[in-house]
């Protein structure tokens, strides 16, 4: 794992923020899940159709290994922090704003926004142990 000072934060940041905005939400579809199943306490792994013949059995495989990563990616969106966990999961997955959320949880809009830039980078690191690559090393 990287040391702090050997990876550019605001660039981690940044590219944190497109994967879960721009990456994730089609993982999710292509696992065959919706929003409504992301709030479930288990995302199941097995198929709900039948297979008919190798190129629908590929679909089912490729359909539960996705399934597999957006398992991992949720893991990960729950965190290693508290704090981190409420963030990452309220506006990653319950589409709650920023600005709703700092005043859910009592937090200044500076202060929120620190917090969610550490839970950000919290979830980069968390992430590498499932072969992600989101961290940016500085030069």
């Amino acid at each position: 794992m990287e040391l702090i000072d050997e990876i550019d934060e605001r660039k981690t940041i940044t590219n944190v923020k497109k994967w879960l905005n721009f990456s994730f939400p089609k993982l999710v579809m292509s696992a065959g899940l919706d929003a409504a199943s992301l709030k479930s306490p288990s995302i199941t792994d097995m198929p709900t159709d039948p297979t008919h013949g190798n190129a629908n059995e590929a679909k089912v495989i490729r359909m539960i290994d996705n399934q597999q990563k957006v398992s991992e990616v949720m893991r990960a969106l729950r965190g290693y922090k508290h704090t981190s966990k409420v963030i990452l999961y309220g506006i990653y997955v319950d589409n709650i704003s920023n600005w709703q959320l700092a005043d859910k949880l009592g937090y200044s809009h500076t202060r929120f926004n620190e917090l969610k830039s550490q839970a950000l980078l919290e979830f980069a690191y968390i992430m590498q142990a499932y072969n992600y690559k989101l961290i940016v090393k500085k030069g």
